[in-house]
């Protein structure tokens, strides 16, 4: 068996979350994916990524700046466009002419989705996960910060996707004292899987329960898409006091701890989105909280009202 470390040649062919789009503004950020350092950076109105170092001197262009659709090295002062051409070289000056190395190559793909950016090292065999609910106007939004651990960021799915833990580390919120194992329904679409889950949990935070509108055992649905390599949705729907909660989740590799290590190797979680939708007439008034944890943190998010 093949250990998927945080930087096996397959990742690069994979899309992998490096940032908050919110976070690329004025400056070049530097980043880090698969044990290699890149820079983003938004030149016009576009993101444009590289590897972090300048062509001449290999300074790393995350300390240089940006000035308009150009980002600057530090260093030198090589000048280059959002399509890698090296536009100005000052010490040459207006007459003079670039040298072929004078460029930067960037991924294979780059693009923007639900205020995250995603690249692809080489041509990706994967899709970056699209999430309906992010378009649906009856839920509330919320972004959580990114969270790095000592870990591989395989593990870092799997927390996600593991729901025998439940019972035991969230025993006081989402967990059921009652069951331990679940029948499920596993459907796979390619690069994605999509597992489906229905049964009967202590809803101890409805208000409903303490007036005796609704029993204290009620239905929860349990839908996860997992995308490879990385990226989790779970949509929990409470079937009886009404309401839905979806998050998503996404683990970038960043590199490993030490030469030939495969193991215990730094990750990082691009944010858990929580996605919280209005709960029925029914249920108006009472508020929910969930949880869920990876590595050493805890997100929560609370439905509206």
């Amino acid at each position: 068996m093949t250990w998927l470390n945080n930087t096996h040649p397959a990742l690069r062919r994979c899309w992998h979350p490096v940032a908050l789009a919110a976070d690329i503004a004025d400056a070049p950020v530097a980043v880090r994916v698969l044990g290699e350092d890149w820079v983003l950076a938004r030149l016009g109105e576009r993101v444009a990524a590289f590897p972090d170092r300048c062509p001449h001197r290999l300074a790393p262009l995350s300390a240089g700046r940006v000035e308009g659709d150009r980002i600057r090295c530090g260093y030198h002062g090589w000048c280059f466009g959002a399509d890698g051409a090296c536009l100005e070289i000052p010490a040459v000056g207006s007459a003079g002419r670039a040298p072929g190395r004078a460029r930067l190559e960037g991924p294979a793909g780059l693009i923007e989705r639900d205020g995250i950016v995603f690249i692809a090292l080489e041509d990706p065999v994967t899709t970056v996960h699209e999430v309906p609910e992010v378009s649906d106007p009856r839920f509330r939004h919320g972004y959580l910060g990114p969270i790095r651990a000592s870990v591989g960021a395989g593990l870092m799915a799997d927390n996600l996707l593991d729901l025998s833990h439940f019972p035991f580390v969230h025993a006081a919120t989402i967990g059921t004292d009652d069951e331990v194992t679940f029948d499920m329904e596993i459907e796979r679409e390619g690069h994605r899987m999509i597992v489906r889950s229905e049964h009967l949990f202590p809803n101890r935070e409805d208000p409903g329960v303490a007036t005796g509108e609704r029993p204290l055992l009620q239905r929860r649905r349990l839908t996860y898409t997992y995308e490879t390599p990385f990226s989790v949705c779970l949509r929990i729907d409470y079937v009886d006091a009404g309401g839905t909660t979806c998050w998503r989740s996404t683990s970038s590799p960043r590199t490993t701890i030490g030469a030939g290590s495969s193991r215990s190797s730094p990750a990082t979680t691009w944010p858990t989105t929580r996605r919280s939708k209005r709960r029925s007439a029914s249920s108006r008034g009472s508020s929910r909280r969930t949880s869920s944890s990876r590595s050493a943190s805890t997100t929560s998010g609370c439905r509206s009202t």
